[in-house]
């Protein structure tokens, strides 16, 4: 998971808009657009589950990079825009400096323990929603309550198509035959009680 303090930023204000007042003179002020989108209540349309529970470095850098590659020599995941972002924006939330040493913002993960830094990461983002694609799971993955109750806010599963398509030929014959109905019979369970649904056949695959 990732999250985003703003907090203690500097807020650098530019030259009004040529052209006088108005709209596009506000728009150019930086710290009013700051404070209009600092009351903005978030939603996170497209997010996992948090871990609940504490894992090693290499699990942390797995989930931070969606590549199937190792880091190149010499480097780790860390060393890529969202390690860099992490360590400015996250590590802050937890009681460091920005930019803390990558050592330093696990160590005080682990210290904190998984349960209070992942609330006070989830609570950081001021999101007001978060829609969950619950189609990647890890055992050590939060439910959608949990993540509800360590975020404060609100959690609502997004379906993903291919995962119910998978249950239902697990709990099949293994034959194509009746898995139209099969599937349409568990994807109208499956989404009774869901917000939305989604596909990644466009971009694992390149239609």
């Amino acid at each position: 998971m990732t999250a985003a303090d703003t907090a203690g930023t500097a807020r650098n204000r530019s030259r009004p808009a040529r052209g006088g007042t108005g709209l596009r003179a506000r728009m150019a002020d930086h710290g009013a657009v700051g404070e209009a989108v600092g009351t903005l209540a978030l939603v996170d349309h497209h997010v996992h589950q948090a871990l609940g529970s504490d894992v090693p470095r290499a699990a942390f850098e797995e989930q931070i990079t969606e590549s199937d590659r190792p880091a190149p020599p010499g480097t780790t995941q860390f060393d890529s825009q969202l390690g860099f972002a992490i360590r400015r924006w996250c590590a802050p939330v937890l009681g460091l400096a920005p930019s803390a040493p990558v050592e330093e913002y696990l160590a005080r993960r682990a210290e904190l323990g998984a349960e209070q830094a992942t609330r006070l990461l989830l609570h950081a983002t001021g999101v007001a929603c978060f829609l969950i694609d619950t189609g990647y799971v890890l055992d050590t993955m939060l439910s959608l309550p949990e993540m509800a109750a360590a975020s404060g806010a609100e959690a609502a599963e997004i379906v993903r198509l291919e995962q119910v398509a998978e249950q239902v030929i697990t709990a099949g014959d293994g034959t194509a035959a009746g898995f139209a109905d099969r599937y349409r019979g568990a994807l109208w369970d499956r989404t009774r009680h869901a917000l939305g649904l989604k596909s990644i056949m466009a971009y694992r695959h390149g239609l």
